[in-house]
């Protein structure tokens, strides 16, 4: 996976929290450079390695393993 500086950071984190993170605990983490994170976030995004969903009441961040977006490579 070829990806900029941060958004290897920021998957290398993620995979660490195998069931996802919520954003809170994503900004406590990465402090003031949480805002600096949006490039990050939507090249992940693009290359389908991060999911994004609700989980009472909360946004999840959660990083898609190689394999998994193999599987839905191609799928819209």
């Amino acid at each position: 996976m070829s990806v900029s500086a941060l958004a290897n950071e920021l998957f290398t984190f993620l995979l660490e929290h195998e069931n996802g993170i919520p954003e809170a605990d994503l900004k406590s983490h990465f402090g003031d450079r949480y805002s600096a994170m949006a490039p990050g976030i939507n090249e992940l995004l693009g290359i389908n390695r991060l999911q994004l969903f609700m989980q009472s009441g909360a946004l999840v961040y959660k990083a898609i393993k190689e394999a998994t977006a193999i599987k839905f490579e191609g799928l819209g």
